[in-house]
C-alpha cells in the first residue's frame, strides 16, 4: 500500500513512467461509514500502540480518497 499526500503528484509521475500502451488499476476505500471493519480494526491498532493517532480521512489517510457522505 502506497500513501501519498498528494494524489495528483502520484498519478502524474505513475503516468510518466508508464509505457504509451501502459495501463494503470488503482483502487480506494469506500467511506469509513461503509467499512466499519477496518474503523475497529484501525482503533484496536492506534490502542493497541501500534500506529499513531491521525485523521483517516487526511491526506494520506487510508480514506483521504472516498467519496465524502
Amino acid at each position: 500500500m502506497v500513501r501519498t499526500p498528494d494524489p495528483s503528484v502520484a498519478f502524474a509521475e505513475t503516468h510518466r513512467m508508464l509505457r504509451p500502451d501502459g495501463r494503470l488499476g488503482a483502487l480506494t476505500w469506500g467511506s469509513i461509514e461503509h467499512n466499519p471493519w477496518m474503523s475497529c480494526l484501525g482503533m484496536a491498532a492506534v490502542v493497541s500502540g501500534f500506529v499513531s493517532g491521525g485523521s483517516p480521512v487526511a491526506p494520506g489517510g487510508i480514506f483521504s480518497l472516498c467519496n465524502p457522505t
